[in-house]
């Protein structure tokens, strides 16, 4: 008799290779995108803070300054959105959602040389409303 087919046994056998190898491989995978996911907002943050350096290049006169107003400033991310600073709207990849409008950066004056003019430190801050 000509036998021309798989036996349950090998069926099985295939079937139980496949699953462990899944399994095997689904908890690397999982790792490598919520690290990605934690790098890519890691990667946002910066972006924002760049925007920020670049709305207070335009903007110096709302800046704090010696001798003045001292007190640091916020930038939102909504404000640097509306005002051509950040392409996109923000998304956080952890929540899977749209990042706060009421998430900004700090800006405020470095305290440590008083002789050294106006300089500045630039802090992002998540918030939720």
């Amino acid at each position: 008799m000509n036998k021309k087919g798989f036996t349950l046994v090998e069926l099985i056998g295939v079937i139980v290779l496949i699953s462990l190898l899944t399994v095997l491989a689904t908890a690397p995978i999982n790792n490598i995108i919520k690290n990605s996911k934690k790098d890519l907002n890691e990667s946002q943050k910066k972006q924002i803070i760049l925007s920020a350096q670049n709305w207070a290049i335009d903007n110096k006169d709302k800046l704090p300054m010696r001798g003045k107003n001292t007190e640091s400033i916020k930038v939102t991310i909504e404000q640097l959105y509306n005002e051509g600073y950040l392409d996109n709207e923000v998304i956080d990849l952890d929540k899977d959602s749209k990042m706060s409008n009421c998430s900004h950066v700090n800006i405020s004056l470095i305290d440590e040389n008083k002789n050294s003019g106006n300089a500045y430190t630039y802090e992002f801050i998540e918030q939720d409303c």
